[in-house]
């Protein structure tokens, strides 16, 4: 499996005294969501649509579930290595919420086009 990140979209957090950070994880990468297909741009891969984000479910990919199952280890106080900071996690309860909650019409498990393993979802 080959990945090539040219340019990383990132979700906006507007905090209570109004500074505006992008959503990051425990390490500071800009959480993935809103990623397209290489070949095909017009086609998401980590959420249902690109173009409305009012109808935009969560699908997931290897990298957005383990940073969103990160969060809510964080979020719900759990014991986690050193080298992930809980200062740094700027993913929220309600983004998790959402996650969680979007495409109950999904499978639990997909097969990728491009090579043969299997991703598991989390939830």
């Amino acid at each position: 499996l080959e990945a090539v990140i040219n340019e990383v979209i990132a979700l906006k957090l507007v905090t209570n005294n109004g500074h505006i950070h992008a959503v990051t994880d425990a390490v500071s990468s800009v959480f993935q969501i809103r990623n397209a297909h290489p070949d095909h741009p017009a086609r998401p891969l980590t959420i249902s649509t690109l173009s409305n984000d009012a109808k935009a479910e969560y699908i997931g990919n290897v990298v957005s579930d383990a940073q969103l199952f990160v969060a809510k280890a964080i979020l719900f106080g759990e014991d986690l290595p050193s080298h992930l900071p809980r200062d740094k996690n700027k993913i929220t309860r309600s983004i998790i919420s959402w996650a969680e909650a979007s495409g109950t019409r999904r499978p639990r498990r997909r097969r990728s086009q491009k090579a043969t393993r299997t991703t598991f979802h989390w939830s």
